[in-house]
């Protein structure tokens, strides 16, 4: 009976096949819950893609009331800003969440171009989730004999 060694990102879970007689171990890697940091960098990949979209919509109804309702630049200064420092965040999390779930050049570019029309974070986030591109990538265990 082979010995299972997981991939580095998860820990083997030792269990004995005594009950068959054998007396041999195996190890079986528990997947169901993916490591703490895929999992930080999807919730932070997922909240900066969130913000960016929310700031560019702030953004859009900032620059209506400025250049067609009442002339009032108030909502530009505040979610300008906003604006400008969430997409600042987004580009260098995506980076990182490229890297991290091994996504291809592609997809990566599309990650960051989605910053530019509005509210395509939001979309290109769903269709990531959706495809498992915020899921650390499976590693088949490898079979050793003892």
């Amino acid at each position: 009976m082979p010995l299972f060694i997981a991939a580095a990102s998860s820990w083997p879970t030792w269990v004995s096949d005594a009950a068959a007689g054998s007396g041999r171990f195996q190890a079986r890697v528990e997947t169901d819950s993916p490591p703490l940091m895929e999992r930080a960098i999807s919730v932070l990949y997922r909240t900066a893609a969130i913000a960016e979209a929310v700031t560019w919509a702030g953004l859009l109804v900032g620059m209506l009331f400025k250049y067609v309702i009442d002339g009032n630049d108030l909502g530009v200064r505040v979610f300008g800003r906003l604006h400008g420092a969430a997409f600042v965040a987004y580009v260098p999390i995506t980076l990182l969440a490229a890297l991290r779930f091994r996504w291809s050049p592609g997809v990566t570019a599309l990650g960051v171009l989605a910053a530019f029309p509005p509210l395509c974070t939001v979309f290109f986030d769903r269709w990531a989730a959706r495809t498992g591109r915020l899921a650390p990538p499976r590693e088949a265990p490898i079979a050793v004999e003892p």
